[in-house]
């Protein structure tokens, strides 16, 4: 966790200077990156689980249109980006 905080968080502001050989890749993204997504995912999975049951669609339907709503924001900013 050190190598990780003192290459990026705190070599941004400063703090530490960055190892000039780092190169990890996606290394990183993967260690942090990758349970903030699975955690969105499975919160996003369980919020939308009980709304389904609320609502009068399909379920295919519903879930379409739920990924949807969800992509649609990221979509719209990588189109206009």
């Amino acid at each position: 966790m050190w190598f990780l905080a003192a290459n990026w968080p705190l070599a941004a502001v400063g703090w530490t200077q960055t190892e000039p050989t780092e190169n990890d890749g996606t290394g990183p993204w993967l260690l942090i990156g990758g349970p903030v997504v699975a955690l969105f995912a499975l919160v996003w999975w369980l919020v939308n689980r009980d709304l389904r049951r609320r609502v009068a669609l399909a379920p295919w339907q519903y879930w379409l249109v739920s990924a949807l709503a969800t992509l649609l924001p990221t979509l719209v900013l990588v189109l206009v980006l």
